[in-house]
């Protein structure tokens, strides 16, 4: 038989040549696949690192922010208990407040007692000085309307418009109101 068939033109040393080549390209692709997965893989592990390192952190620093907050919390806790002596209670400021108006009750008599003297005797002189204006004014309008007789009339003099000639040289004549 010879190497050249009717089967399109395929000898059997380019079908060999051609599957070899397959092959070769096939297994070149098999390689940059499994030289891609290994860096995806070693990429993926990086990340994991790193993501476990930040965790790491984030948990530290949570941590940290806990201890602080509570810290300012048991120092408020002492301060308020610390502090809760220091303030009366109510059952003290009462029992003060009864001592205190107790001591001061007589000086509030007094002085109401006074300031109610000091008002009458302030209104007796409003009083008085109320009816002294009324005669007055009584007394003013009495002298007023006693007059006898009228008062003499008022003369206005008015100069005359510019050009004008007056009637006569006698003196002007009184308008009454």
């Amino acid at each position: 038989m010879s190497e050249s068939s009717g089967t399109g033109g395929w000898t059997l040393a380019g079908y060999i040549a051609h599957n070899e080549a397959l092959r070769s390209a096939e297994q070149r692709l098999q390689e940059e696949r499994d030289r891609r997965y290994t860096e995806v893989s070693i990429e993926r592990e990086k990340a994991v690192t790193i993501k476990d390192e930040a965790d790491k952190r984030a948990l530290g620093l949570s941590r940290d922010a806990q201890t602080y907050k509570d810290e300012k919390a048991n120092e408020l806790r002492e301060q308020i208990a610390s502090e809760r002596g220091n303030y009366a209670t109510k059952d003290d400021v009462m029992a003060a407040v009864q001592k205190i108006e107790a001591q001061i009750g007589p000086v509030i008599a007094f002085v109401t007692r006074a300031q109610g003297a000091g008002t009458g005797a302030s209104d007796q002189r409003n009083l008085l000085t109320w009816a002294l204006g009324i005669l007055v004014a009584l007394l003013s309008l009495y002298t007023f309307s006693q007059r006898s007789d009228p008062p003499p009339p008022q003369i206005i003099l008015t100069p005359a418009p510019p050009g004008t000639m007056l009637p006569s040289p006698s003196a002007p004549t009184a308008v009454p109101r």
